[in-house]
């Protein structure tokens, strides 16, 4: 029965009878633990590059590099273990005094002075990223 060729009727299961459906192994359409071995190696790969690096840019640059940031992401969520768990010491430079600065009073409204061919305008309204435009109709008429 080596050299038996299965048709559609041998895959169907039976209801009666002590036939059993021939057994066949596939392969598994996505082989995740050749993916996995990868992924260990660039993690790994990861680990030997952040050993020695000294960094002296804020974090927030530091996990913006595209292929790290998962793995930074990953240690800091304790998803995943560094290696050789190791205690580093961070060394911080930073001052507070314990005052909070005083607060600033507000800046008004955000005008430039302005000239749309011959007609000057002393106070017009800066665009600030806004949706809509807002221009008062006196100088609508004097534009057009």
């Amino acid at each position: 029965a080596k050299n038996k060729k299965y048709t559609k009727e041998d895959f169907i299961a039976k209801k009666h009878g002590n036939e059993r459906e021939p057994w066949v192994q596939k392969q598994m359409p996505f082989p995740t633990k050749k993916l996995k071995s990868k992924e260990e190696e660039h993690y790994n790969k990861f680990c030997d590059w952040m050993k020695p690096l000294f960094l002296q840019i804020p974090l927030t640059d530091a996990i913006k590099l595209p292929p790290y940031s998962k793995y930074m992401k990953d240690i800091v969520t304790n998803k995943r273990k560094i290696p050789n768990e190791e205690i580093s010491t961070m060394l911080a430079n930073y001052s507070f005094n314990g005052k909070v600065p005083k607060k600033l009073g507000d800046p008004g409204i955000p005008t430039i002075p302005c000239s749309i061919k011959n007609n000057y305008v002393r106070t017009a309204l800066c665009d600030l990223g806004a949706g809509v435009s807002v221009m008062p109709f006196s100088l609508y008429k004097r534009l057009y």
